[in-house]
């Protein structure tokens, strides 16, 4: 048997090849690296759209209720209102700054209050 001959008779690659084999995989990853952020940013942006509507909704509802309770209360009960106003500011600044934490707060609550009301 002739020593000489190679076992593996497939093709065999030259240095340079596999190189710019390597480099078209490169750039092909750093491709899809980039359309995945692009489409994590664009759900990204749907989902605070969404969560920003949703706290507009609330917002008004919280505030149609919280003026119909203030229009039976006396000097004590605007005190307690005016004090009110200030910490639903305070809450809605707060969501403002994280709708998503404020989303999975929301949810992680609903989930709690299903779970609680099943039983």
């Amino acid at each position: 048997m002739d020593k000489s001959t190679s076992k593996n008779s497939g093709p065999q690659l030259t240095m340079k090849e596999l190189q710019a084999q390597l480099d078209a995989v490169n750039e092909d990853l750093r491709i899809l690296a980039q359309m995945a952020g692009q489409k994590a940013r664009g759900e990204a942006s749907a989902m605070r759209a969404e969560a920003e509507e949703k706290l507009s909704e609330l917002s008004e509802e919280a505030r149609a209720a919280f003026y119909a309770a203030r229009d039976g209360l006396g000097e004590q009960g605007r005190a307690a209102y005016a004090r009110g106003e200030e910490v639903f500011g305070e809450f809605e600044e707060t969501i403002r700054r994280n709708p998503l934490a404020a989303i999975g707060i929301a949810a992680a609550a609903g989930w709690l209050i299903g779970q609680m009301t099943r039983r």
